[in-house]
């Protein structure tokens, strides 16, 4: 499959746009998208410790100036939607759920244990899965998905 994977973890926002607007921020800010860094470290505590800050003056610039390989990064993605697409953010299917974890409200840990879900990213689209607390709710969304090339 073409392209890098790429996946973040962030608290669970019932506004999924939200959640990836204030993501997509937040990796600006540490620089950890190309062309500020060759490449992004996903393994922790790696990529907690990438944190040049931004080289340029906004998304946009970064965006415009990685060209058509892509930032490598979720600043390629700009919104959530329930259909897959070029720059969007579409749900994990429902049945690959049960097929990677044996329940439709996988908890961090298993998600985490297990990122088979990778296999139903595409070059420059994303997928977001919930993960869950029993008895509680949604805990946390993970953002995934691969870069241009």
């Amino acid at each position: 499959m073409l392209g890098r994977p790429y996946w973040y973890l962030v608290p669970w926002l019932p506004d999924l746009q939200e959640a990836l607007d204030i993501l997509r921020a937040r990796e600006f800010a540490a620089g950890r998208y190309y062309p500020a860094v060759p490449s992004v470290d996903f393994a922790e505590p790696a990529f907690s410790r990438q944190r040049r800050g931004p080289r340029h003056d906004s998304i946009e610039d970064a965006i415009m100036d990685a060209g058509e390989q892509g930032t490598r990064s979720i600043l390629d993605i700009h919104s959530v939607n329930s259909r897959s697409g070029f720059g969007i953010a579409s749900p994990f299917p429902r049945a690959a759920y049960l097929d990677l974890y044996g329940t439709e409200q996988p908890n961090e840990s298993d998600v985490r244990a297990n990122k088979d879900f990778l296999r139903w990213t595409s070059p420059a689209q994303c997928i977001y899965l919930l993960t869950y607390v029993r008895g509680e709710g949604p805990r946390s969304i993970v953002f995934a998905g691969r870069s241009f090339g």
